[in-house]
């Protein structure tokens, strides 16, 4: 090896300039694309930090194919401060078409990968060579990886593979570039860095110590990407034999998090009473965590039979929270209904009624969302009566 070790940034999925349509708001939307910028700011702490060689960066890293321009300069900007090369594959979502933006100039550390074939990206002075290849469309069926192209040198102890896709899956069992695993077995790689999956993982190449991951998101962009992001670093150093040692590390981003917890609000009786405890449930889960909640993006799950006359309006809280510190605060009403099915049978009335015609529509029930919307049904229904004779 050209150095007594070398350390590796694996990262990928960073989807810059996602539109986040899952948020109504476009004030939200657009707070949620300037965040992004903070990933930039993370990979320059880790860079400089943990002293890396060289940043492989696995797909995706836009979220779609024609960025804007606007967008695309700043990026280019932002990398050419790192003091490390940088290596890009386009992925699924932001492919190296014809007269796409990848084929406007990069800064002298940046090499984007081609689509045509598998090429070599040779880093003499740390002894490693990358093979590596960039989707050409949104879907690519066929398996992109030509195993005859990856060919090791003595030279280079470090050899990975850098590509955007789905391993271990033969053609015809994905969309998104199919990597047998077995192909890549014996063909001397030590590492191969992908992108495409966005939970974080790695597992065994079948050999040594050679290893395949996927390095997850480094920032989530909705509720099923939850807690914090990574950067995985690794380090490459002589092992016994001529073997090439490595040890990877989670490295941990201050970037946002979506975050959800439930809140039992079941001795609220008013709408303030909701607010009181939704208040005290922030307070007392800051005491818990190390980063500031007012900077997440938190959804809150209310659950719980509280007793509230006129049922729960998540509207309330939402405008009272206007000029609160939190960045976003999101209610899901998950609370049951406070009557007893059981009770209201053994009394006539239209209690007694409505629930003979509900559990008429019991066979229908197949999940636990069924078994929720016929008692929410339940729960409507009777407090709208409710409100009728106390109206009366």
């Amino acid at each position: 090896m050209a150095k007594d070790s070398v350390k590796i940034l694996h990262t990928a999925d960073w989807h810059l300039g996602s539109d986040f349509h899952s948020f109504a708001d476009p004030a939200v939307r657009e707070a949620l694309k300037d965040r992004q910028a903070v990933i930039f700011s993370e990979l320059r702490r880790a860079v400089n930090e943990k002293a890396v060689d060289l940043v492989l960066i696995g797909g995706d890293f836009f979220d779609k194919p024609d960025p804007s321009r606007l967008l695309t300069d700043w990026v280019r900007s932002q990398l050419s401060d790192l003091p490390c090369p940088v290596l890009i594959v386009a992925g699924n979502h932001d492919p190296f078409m014809v007269a796409s933006h990848w084929e406007n100039p990069w800064p002298s550390n940046v090499k984007i990968a081609p689509t045509d074939c598998l090429q070599t990206f040779d880093y003499e002075d740390l002894g490693v060579r990358v093979f590596a290849q960039s989707f050409a469309d949104i879907y690519e069926i066929q398996s992109l990886l030509n195993p005859e192209a990856i060919v090791t040198d003595p030279k280079y102890p470090i050899s990975i593979l850098l590509v955007h896709g789905d391993i271990d899956r033969e053609s015809g069992r994905s969309d998104y570039n199919p990597i047998p695993l077995e192909s890549l077995r014996g063909k001397g790689l030590n590492y191969v860095a992908l992108g495409h999956i966005h939970k974080a993982q790695e597992a065994s190449l079948g050999y040594d110590d050679a290893l395949w991951a996927y390095p997850g998101f480094p920032q989530g962009r909705g509720f099923d990407e939850l807690g914090p992001g990574f950067f995985r670093i690794g380090t490459f150093s002589p092992g016994l034999a001529g073997k090439v040692r490595q040890t990877w590390e989670n490295f941990p981003l201050e970037t946002g998090r979506f975050l959800i917890r439930e809140v039992d609000i079941t001795a609220a009786k008013t709408q303030d009473d909701v607010h009181a405890i939704i208040d005290e449930a922030l307070e007392k889960w800051q005491e818990t965590v190390s980063y500031k909640l007012e900077d997440q993006v938190i959804r809150l799950l209310l659950i719980g039979k509280p007793d509230l006359a006129y049922g729960l309006d998540l509207s309330l809280y939402k405008t009272t929270s206007e000029g609160r510190k939190y960045f976003y605060i999101e209610l899901k009403d998950r609370t049951r209904p406070p009557f007893d099915p059981d009770h209201l049978l053994r009394l006539p009335g239209f209690g007694q009624t409505l629930v003979q015609v509900l559990q008429s529509y019991e066979a229908r029930v197949r999940t636990p969302e069924d078994r929720e919307k016929l008692d929410r049904a339940l729960d409507t229904i009777l407090r709208a009566q409710e409100r009728v004779q106390h109206e009366d």
